[in-house]
């Protein structure tokens, strides 16, 4: 049984759907580990983004003219035949993975491309059960951003720091089997080591992480 991790990233002209797309970048982690033949790196064209109506946002404009990255505008990919591609790469890994996880690094990415789908009236390649936040696995896992994008801003170059992030975090949430003590014949000696053994488990839990999900919980309750 195979799982694997897919892990977008979009450049676009604005933050909202309907926004154009202006890149996407895609890298890929097969039972957690980076796989370099999952990379793929689309530039759209920005003219045939109008053709449909998609959008450029003064703001994100003006963001992109701070950038050290330049914004990608010389893409000749019609936006349909950039959808059609990404949903063929999504439907040969369905093929080849019994598990698929769709990863991006907050949800904008995939609200930007959902958007565009739609407006193609093409069906979306995923489902949305199946989408995961790094940020989130990050916080749960404590892990920082320890690996840095060579090109910030670069769809393919952030999809790929993105995926080993998520590598590094994965690593993170492996279980190690756990030894149970064998109980004795007397069931008044295994109710207190089975206690024990218990109230153990609860002192060893990581205290910082325990800390974190409740500050979160008292923010959304």
């Amino acid at each position: 049984m195979s799982r694997a991790d897919l892990m977008l990233d979009i450049e676009t002209a604005g933050l909202q759907p309907g926004a154009a797309i202006l890149s996407i970048g895609l890298a890929l982690l097969v039972n957690g580990r980076y796989d370099k033949q999952g990379d793929l790196y689309l530039e759209l064209s920005i003219e045939d983004s109008k053709r449909y109506n998609f959008v450029a946002d003064i703001n994100t404009v003006s963001w992109w003219l701070r950038q050290t990255e330049p914004m990608p505008l010389s893409g000749t990919l019609r936006v349909i035949e950039a959808l059609k591609m990404l949903a063929d790469v999504i439907r040969r890994l369905r093929d080849q993975h019994s598990d698929l996880r769709f990863w991006s690094n907050g949800a904008m990415d995939y609200q930007v491309l959902g958007a565009a789908f739609d407006r193609l009236c093409l069906p979306r390649p995923w489902n949305h059960r199946e989408l995961r936040d790094l940020r989130t696995i990050q916080e749960m896992t404590g892990t920082k951003d320890e690996v840095l994008s060579i090109r910030p801003h670069h769809a393919q170059h952030d999809a790929v720091t993105q995926a080993k992030r998520l590598e590094q975090c994965l690593a993170r949430t492996v279980r190690l089997p756990v030894e149970f003590p064998v109980m004795s014949t007397d069931s008044c000696d295994s109710l207190n080591t089975l206690r024990g053994f218990l109230a153990q488990i609860v002192a060893d839990l990581d205290t910082e992480l325990y800390t974190r999900a409740t500050t979160m919980q008292k923010s959304l309750f």
